[in-house]
């Protein structure tokens, strides 16, 4: 059973440099097992600087039906754990899960870039 039912789309925050890998062989779980979630993209930015160390990341929306395995609530600790979630299974595939954005740290004198929409912010 999901802890979400009513969760249809799941966000995951990623390294630039491996968006290649995941558009093309899907999202693979981490070292323990689990890949990463958000049930809404707003706390993005503050978990990709905050938790991950992440000036510039990638965010991706994942289809719940891509979802085969329980969704349970993340282990944290920190402000945003009311959004925080992880699967314990070993592939998300490509065809459920499509680019939101590439979020590059203004403070450097770079923009963000809305990729899925194809608009651009500063």
């Amino acid at each position: 059973m999901r802890l979400n039912k009513k969760v249809n789309t799941y966000y995951h925050i990623a390294e630039i440099e491996n968006l290649r890998s995941i558009i093309e062989k899907g999202l693979r779980a981490s070292r323990d097992g689990y890949i990463y979630l958000l049930i809404s993209r707003v706390p993005a930015a503050y978990v990709a600087k905050n938790q991950l160390g992440l000036i510039d990341y990638a965010l991706l929306s994942i289809e719940g039906k891509g979802i085969i395995k329980t969704i349970e609530r993340d282990n944290v600790g920190e402000i945003t754990w009311p959004f925080q979630r992880r699967v314990k299974q070993a592939l998300i595939k490509s065809k459920y899960i499509k680019l939101v954005g590439a979020y590059l740290d203004e403070d450097e004198g770079r923009s963000s870039i809305t990729l899925g929409i194809g608009e651009r912010k500063r």
